[in-house]
């Protein structure tokens, strides 16, 4: 059976979720582990490489009749994706799939491209390149379920830690003409009307700018000081994501010529009026 903090489900015809219990906030509390195919399958990602998290991947897999891994696909390179890479390959014998730029030292792998294909059964999946949360981060799209794993780029509840915010908005805006009824997220429960989610996400970014430009209309702020403006009473536990949101948000204005860094750390805007 699978560990009694696991929940193994079938969210759509060959395509199962295992969700397994995380004790990060920032994670939702929750790790969420996909097998895709029919016949052999895929591995999406192989959670934080703790002992009861690799069993419970591993038990969902007996229980799902112990089928062929045929690859193991890792959405980017964090440590609560990739902790259990070593030991997940080594029990299905898969070969691991990931973006270059997120690929950890001194694990064999195969390079992921925007757009390559795979094929697990009867079911069609596609690479897509969805950087910003890092650089190599990929998502996978399932047409024909009308699917999105989405890795840490959408998750199942709030927003993410962004690092870079132009290629983020980029990533989100690229996903656009796909037909997505359901995403399934690396973290937080399945996300209904997928289409509506990717337009929530791209205008809460946008407000967020908004947001810092109108502050630093008032006069130059810290990234620190634009935290406590932008995000009143703040969980503490989420200032250093929300630090770095803003930093990220900062990075791309000044990149647009929209704000400046000036001597003493502060940020402004890059034009006043008279």
């Amino acid at each position: 059976m699978v560990d009694r903090r696991a929940s193994l489900e079938q969210i759509a015809p060959g395509v199962s979720r295992l969700t397994l219990a995380d004790n990060e906030i920032m994670h939702l509390f929750t790790i969420n582990i996909y097998f895709v195919g029919e016949g052999p399958v895929a591995i999406v990602d192989t959670g934080t490489g703790a002992p009861e998290m690799t069993r419970g991947i591993l038990d969902a897999w007996k229980e799902l009749g112990s089928p062929e891994v045929a690859a193991v696909l890792l959405t980017h390179g964090h440590p609560d994706h990739i902790g259990g890479l070593g030991a997940i390959s080594g029990a299905t014998r898969a070969p691991v799939f990931i973006h270059p730029a997120d690929a950890p030292a001194g694990q064999p792998f195969q390079p992921l491209a925007h757009c390559r294909r795979f094929r697990f059964g009867s079911i069609d999946v596609l690479t897509l390149h969805t950087p910003g949360h890092s650089p190599g981060h990929v998502c996978f799209y399932v047409p024909g379920r009308r699917l999105l794993l989405s890795g840490d780029l959408i998750l199942g509840e709030g927003t993410v830690v962004v690092r870079d915010m132009a290629a983020y908005l980029a990533s989100l805006e690229g996903l656009l003409g796909l037909d997505v009824d359901l995403i399934g997220p690396a973290h937080g429960p399945l996300v209904k009307d997928g289409s509506r989610r990717i337009r929530a996400y791209i205008e809460h970014r946008l407000m967020r700018e908004r947001q810092v430009l109108e502050a630093l209309g008032k006069g130059p702020k810290t990234a620190e000081g634009l935290v406590d403006l932008v995000y009143p009473g703040l969980d503490p536990r989420r200032r250093r994501a929300a630090l770095t949101n803003i930093t990220s948000h900062l990075q791309k204005l000044e990149a647009a010529g929209r704000a400046r860094r000036l001597e003493d750390g502060r940020y402004d805007l890059a034009r006043r009026g008279p």
